[in-house]
């Protein structure tokens, strides 16, 4: 099943599981110890059983964040490869969380992969961000019975999409909240892999974005938005997204990036509410800072 529609695997808690692991001698503990201590004292003081704990381990198990190893529940390899055998490193975590999610977009997750794509995709002129008008539109663009979206998996997609770092939520006065794409700290966090070149040096902008599409395939240019193209807002050659082009402004204004044009180099337009603003090149100018 897919963390969208596994209820009990939200992100704290999924993120919980591992901390835990990571602390234990060998990455690894005994499925019943291991529930026990993941258990609210509530819940164990009222019943033996633990199934939200154990839909958890059971998501993790899927998601390749964890191993069944006989009785006991152990750390995948990739994770202590990624992770190390020691402190939990929340940059280095989500990162992989969104490898395992997005990897194999006709997975138990491509649902997520297929819906963070459209997301991030949408025209701020014609979204809304509430609730029901945000499943309304994925039926629009998608079709009626597109991954079977409804309330509770637009809960859980707004649960990973802003911990995963592509979303955020505003509250507005009288409107109530607002789910709005914002792929700032995910992009973020990728910087010193985006520009391996090393700080300072200038990357044509075309080239960078084909780099973040390769890490991640919900951006213009990766294999989930080529799957979806045909059915996403459509908007002029050399033109990033709204949500993209934001991030990137975002970035550059907060001096973590340098964004510059050099005559005669390939650009992309970045969209500014109304204006639209004209790169070819950037650099990473800083450290990048972790998590959210």
């Amino acid at each position: 099943m897919s963390v969208l529609r596994t209820v009990e695997a939200v992100p704290s808690r999924v993120a919980g599981l591992v901390r835990y692991l990571l602390r234990c001698p060998r990455q690894r503990e005994d499925r019943d110890r291991l529930e026990a201590a993941l258990s609210p004292a509530s819940l164990r003081s009222e019943q033996r059983d633990t199934p939200m704990v154990r839909e958890v381990v059971l998501e993790c198990h899927r998601l390749g964040l964890t191993v069944a190893d006989g009785g006991d529940v152990r750390l995948a390899d990739l994770v202590c490869e990624r992770m190390g055998r020691g402190r939990f490193n929340d940059s280095t975590y989500r990162d992989t969380l969104v490898d395992l999610l997005l990897g194999d977009p006709n997975g138990e997750n491509g649902d997520l992969a297929k819906l963070l794509t459209w997301f991030l995709a949408q025209d701020p002129a014609r979204f809304d961000g509430e609730q029901t008008a945000v499943i309304q539109q994925v039926r629009e663009q998608l079709g009626a019975d597109a991954l079977a979206i409804n309330d509770n998996v637009f809960r859980d997609f707004r649960y990973w999409g802003v911990y995963l770092g592509f979303a955020k939520v505003l509250a507005l006065p009288a409107r109530g909240e607002r789910l709005l794409p914002d792929p700032t700290p995910y992009i973020e966090r990728s910087l010193p892999a985006l520009f391996f070149e090393g700080r300072r040096q200038q990357v044509g902008l075309p080239e960078m974005l084909s780099r973040l599409a390769a890490r991640c395939p919900a951006f213009d240019g990766g294999r989930v938005y080529d799957e979806l193209r045909a059915f996403l807002p459509s908007r002029p050659d050399g033109h990033a997204a709204w949500s993209l082009s934001l991030a990137l402004l975002r970035l550059h204004g907060r001096g973590l990036i340098q964004l510059s044009i050099q005559s005669d180099a390939p650009s992309v337009v970045l969209l500014d509410g109304l204006a639209q603003e004209r790169f070819t090149h950037a650099a990473w100018a800083g450290a990048a800072r972790g998590g959210q």
